[in-house]
């Protein structure tokens, strides 16, 4: 009878072991578990926050397109009106040049 004791307290001890083995284990995944879902929330949030900022940015550039679109019209308006100018300057030069040299009565 001593030696079935015996087997039966190491099984019983093994068995404690194993059930204190798995239970760690067990704590050790559903903690790791937590942990990857807290991460999973900070990269939703993240993503979320990403995608806002980018349509924020979109609004802020279609003025700003806008506004280089204008720009670009007026400085070839500008151009125009500047060698239309340049001509008017040019062509009052020589009538003035041409007047000086015209005798007087």
């Amino acid at each position: 009878m001593g030696y079935i004791d015996i087997v039966l307290v190491a099984f019983a001890i093994e068995a404690m072991l194993f059930t204190t083995s798995v239970s760690y284990r067990y704590n050790l995944l559903r903690n790791q578990s937590i942990d990857n879902e807290k991460m999973l929330l900070q990269q939703s949030k993240l993503a979320k926050s990403g995608e806002m900022i980018g349509n924020i940015t979109h609004q802020f550039r279609q003025p700003l397109n806008n506004l280089s679109y204008l720009l670009i019209n007026i400085k070839k308006e500008f151009k125009k009106v500047k060698k239309i100018v340049s001509t008017i300057t040019k062509s009052l030069s020589k009538q003035k040049d041409n007047s000086s040299f015209s005798p007087r009565q």
